[in-house]
Order: structure tokens, then C-alpha cells, then sequence
């Protein structure tokens, strides 16, 4: 995946924009309606069952 400069990358911690890049480009995370990260925000249960799932799959995905 390329790299998605969101609307409000400038609210995202300079420590933490390599990672939400990184993470992005995994196809982990990819943000809210309108191009949003929202770094600020709650995220639902929803959105947190969601970035799990993509995440171990993978995760399971590199290891086999």
C-alpha cells in the first residue's frame, strides 16, 4: 500500500508518525471517513476488533 497523508497529520505526535505511516502502509490502520486519523479520538469496539484482526492476520500471514 502507498502511504496515505492524512487531512490531520499534523495532530499525530512527531514520535508516533513513522509508526502510524508504517502501520498504515500495512493495511492495518487506514483511518476515518474524509481522510481522517483522528489521534485524539476514541476508537469503537468495532474499530478496535477490526485493527486486531488485520493485525494478526498479518502477523499469521509473515510467519507461515
Amino acid at each position: 500500500m502507498s502511504p496515505i497523508t492524512f487531512v490531520d497529520s499534523d495532530k499525530i505526535s512527531t514520535y508516533a508518525k513513522e509508526a502510524v505511516k508504517q502501520i498504515q502502509m500495512a493495511g492495518v490502520i487506514g483511518g476515518k471517513d474524509n481522510n481522517l486519523f483522528d489521534p485524539q479520538g476514541t476508537a469503537t469496539r468495532a474499530e478496535v476488533s477490526a485493527v486486531f484482526r488485520r493485525f494478526m492476520e498479518l502477523i499469521s500471514s509473515e510467519t507461515y
